[in-house]
């Protein structure tokens, strides 16, 4: 990072104003575009944007209801808390890599078609004759213990205790085994199912994760905000101490520092004593 401290201009603009002299270091010295800045306030940021996920995902798990057992919503939190669901641009802006972790809507429907053909369900029946047996006969006896019509209430009771121990299970272990980890069903705690006439049960999207987007570049922008105001805060204390005085200062003696890309960079005087130096540490 060679900069020439002889030049008039390096020396103009190092001596004009200290914000000027950070936007010049920045553009000539320490590589444009902020890449240190936004290395450094992701950093800060990153374990509370995983807490605002988990956060979201467990009320739109609570507000569903479909996915709030433990074999359903375990995988979910896992996969949310994976390492690499969090990204940001060079440009500073935050990303969630959800579709190649978590899966996505072929995911979902392949894991679907492999329960109906383990399960041997005749696909070739219509539709709403199948979506009223899943609804009446397998959802609602084993997960809101609403008994299904029959002839007898002992043979009410006995359908409930296969949908129970045999239906719905074999179903989501079914779907959980093909999807070997994933879990695409997010998608639909994204969207919601409302508009979909033989889904059960239905409900509207949360937009979980859209909204944890949102609410992380919000925080994103203000520790960057915060890191840009500290780092010129320090070059101005610097400069304004330096310039005071300058001959009462000792050549290479530091005055502060900064990171930048991760590395630091001490402000520090020149040899000649006549103006503020930046060095990588």
């Amino acid at each position: 990072m060679p900069v020439d401290y002889s030049d008039p201009e390096v020396i103009r603009q190092m001596s004009f104003r200290a914000k000027e002299w950070a936007r010049w270091l920045e553009t000539n010295a320490l590589g444009a575009g902020g890449k240190g800045r936004i290395a450094i306030a992701f950093g800060q940021v990153r374990e509370q944007i995983y807490q605002i996920i988990q956060t979201n995902l467990l009320n739109a798990v609570a507000i569903t209801k479909e996915y709030d057992t433990p074999e359903l919503s375990g995988p979910l939190v896992e996969n949310f808390s994976d390492p690499e669901l969090v990204k940001i641009t060079n440009d500073g802006e935050i990303y969630f890599n959800a579709e190649d972790i978590a899966g996505n809507w072929n995911d979902f429907n392949d894991g679907v078609q492999a329960a109906r053909h383990v399960l041997k369900v005749d696909t070739e029946k219509p539709i709403e004759r199948r979506a009223h047996f899943w609804k009446v006969f397998v959802y609602q006896p084993a997960r809101e213990g609403i008994a299904p019509p029959a002839k007898s209430q002992e043979t009410s009771i006995r359908k409930q205790n296969r949908a129970i121990s045999t239906y719905y299970p074999r179903a989501i272990n079914v779907r959980m085994g093909f999807w070997r980890g994933k879990t695409p069903y997010w998608l639909w705690l994204e969207v919601g199912n409302h508009n979909l006439r033989y889904r059960y049960p239905r409900f509207a999207g949360t937009h979980f994760l859209e909204n944890s987007r949102k609410a992380a570049q919000q925080l994103f922008d203000a520790a960057l905000e915060q890191v840009r105001l500290d780092e010129e805060a320090e070059l101005e204390r610097a400069a304004d101490v330096f310039f005071e005085n300058p001959q009462q200062f000792v050549p290479e003696q530091v005055l502060g520092a900064f990171y930048d890309k991760g590395r630091k960079y001490e402000i520090y005087i020149t040899p000649k004593r006549q103006l503020l130096g930046v060095r990588l540490v």
